[in-house]
């Protein structure tokens, strides 16, 4: 997570590091739970490999039904490789085996309500995420593009103001770039 997050110093050094580990835990036959097969698919998915993030995914929720990580990082990749409707189901459940939910898993609630067009709920839970981390910035990116979607143009601006408030040279397609989604046009 922090490679992928870009929270250590060399994101290539812990990447590579995430995968040694995470590929001798796949090669685990007995006592396997999971957690490698996880982890190899967030890498899969930070690497846009959409099929391979999405198979180790679901073999990690499969060992691991319970964990909010596997559940979380699993959901990811559904919103991004167009299922949105399933990514609600596997963060939800994520999140309620979780005591205190990380901003980046309401967030990802939010986009994937967004995704799926139930927009009156997309906008409570990015909000909750602002309320959680009022640095996580995707969080408020999520609100204005509801609005707009919603013809709420009055509050598209003034949350686009605290995009810009935060992030003056923000630039919409150089955020889209960023995103990974499977198929880009889900993005416009």
């Amino acid at each position: 997570m922090a490679a992928i997050q870009n929270w250590v110093p060399s994101r290539e050094y812990a990447l590579a590091e995430a995968q040694r580990w995470a590929r001798r835990g796949v090669a685990i036959d007995v006592g396997n739970n999971g957690l490698a097969h996880a982890v190899m698919g967030a890498i899969c998915f930070a690497e846009r490999k959409h099929g391979e993030a999405m198979a180790f995914g679901r073999t990690g929720v499969a060992f691991r039904s319970s964990g909010p990580f596997a559940l979380s990082k699993l959901g990811q990749t559904e919103t991004y490789s167009g299922d949105p409707n399933r990514r609600i189901k596997h963060i939800r459940e994520g999140m309620a085996v979780r005591m205190q939910q990380p901003p980046t898993m309401v967030g990802n609630l939010a986009m994937a309500f967004r995704d799926a067009g139930k927009i009156e709920l997309s906008i409570p839970a990015a909000e909750e995420a602002i309320r959680i981390d009022p640095d996580y910035f995707d969080a408020y990116v999520t609100p204005c593009s509801d609005q707009a979607m919603n013809s709420d143009l009055s509050g598209a601006a003034r949350t686009a103001e605290r995009i810009r408030v935060r992030c003056p040279d923000f630039s919409v397609c150089g955020y889209l770039d960023r995103q990974p989604y499977r198929n880009p046009a889900v993005a416009a």
